[in-house]
């Protein structure tokens, strides 16, 4: 009992958090941070769990304005929305409401919803194609695309911000490498790269049994063949082959998620293509992801801030938001 009083101790100044409100043997904690809001979840005997929640996404719930409702959002995170004004958290099946130390919270997130409620009027339509009025990309590109919630995010994160830099990761950050990059995927001496340093990494640090599992259902899918099992792997020339026609089935929006990935993430490229084609959810590649850094160090925060936008980055490029607020009474039903 001792040391899970001392890690609730330590849990709001190695998180930067706040308490947010504790029962029986679980705790959550939580704090608002650049461009999204951190939540953390203590369980006795089960440990830290993490959720790192785009402002967007908790701007598009609240801005529905439907009362008493619960939005599923990616990775197993809820918001519930109200009528009294109220807003409250569910994870786990566990409902947390924001009051209290953590209202300053909930008037941010209700700050946030009224942020994307005017900065859509920046958003205008043309033949079917959505822009950023006044916006170019640090190529000097119009901030465009064919999917409005794209561009209603990006719109939304410029007043959030009040700028947009590519500097900060977020969508902006993210259409800047779709719109003005050639994608590297499209050249043999990076996919030769990116196969060397995979086979290299695994041939001197053994991946565990479940990696395995991944890696193989991965190339028996996509690829149809197997590049690389534990102890051997194809001729790099002809694994190069089978992995560019992968790529080939990924959609431009997927293949910049995935250099992006590679390129803020470091390798591992059979993990990349099984979760951009959800044969393993983004939950799983952050959890995978951070298994050797502490919980609160830097690394481990980068990783799960950057993975979420990536993941929200193709959810509104594919145009497939719709699929974000999932509604839980129609599911259990």
């Amino acid at each position: 009992m001792r040391s899970e009083n001392l890690i609730l101790e330590m849990i709001p100044t190695d998180f930067d958090v706040i308490q947010i409100d504790s029962d029986e043997d679980v705790t959550l904690f939580g704090a608002e941070r650049k461009g999204l809001f951190h939540f953390v979840r203590y369980e006795a005997g089960s440990g830290v769990s993490q959720y790192h929640i785009p402002h967007y996404l908790i701007a598009h719930a609240i801005s529905r304005n439907e009362q008493e409702h619960l939005y599923t959002l990616p990775n197993g995170f809820g918001l519930m929305t109200r009528g009294n004004g109220q807003l409250a958290v569910v994870i786990c099946g566990e409902c947390w409401l924001l009051d209290g130390s953590a209202g300053s919270m909930a008037n941010r997130m209700f700050r946030a919803a009224e942020i994307l409620n005017t900065s859509g009027k920046r958003v205008v339509s043309e033949n079917g194609v959505y822009t950023v009025a006044g916006a170019k990309t640090q190529g000097g590109n119009p901030v465009s695309s064919k999917s409005r919630l794209l561009m209603e995010g990006i719109a939304f994160e410029w007043s959030l911000l009040r700028r947009l830099s590519a500097k900060q990761f977020g969508l902006y950050s993210a259409l800047c490498t779709h719109r003005d990059f050639p994608c590297a995927l499209d050249k043999k001496s990076c996919l030769k790269g990116m196969l060397e340093n995979d086979f290299e990494f695994y041939e001197a640090n053994p991946p565990s049994e479940d990696f395995v599992r991944v890696a193989m259902a991965v190339q028996d899918s996509l690829m149809g063949c197997r590049v690389w099992e534990p102890g051997a792997h194809m001729p790099i020339k002809q694994a190069v082959g089978a992995l560019a026609a992968a790529l080939s089935k990924l959609d431009p929006v997927q293949r910049t998620q995935m250099v992006l990935l590679n390129g803020m993430h470091g390798g591992n490229v059979l993990l990349h293509l099984a979760v951009l084609t959800r044969m393993v959810t983004f939950e799983y590649y952050t959890q995978f992801r951070t298994a050797e850094y502490q919980p609160d160090s830097e690394d481990e925060q980068w990783i799960r801030s950057t993975a979420s936008y990536i993941q929200l980055f193709g959810d509104l490029g594919r145009a497939e938001s719709t699929q974000l607020f999932g509604d839980l009474d129609r599911a259990e039903s």
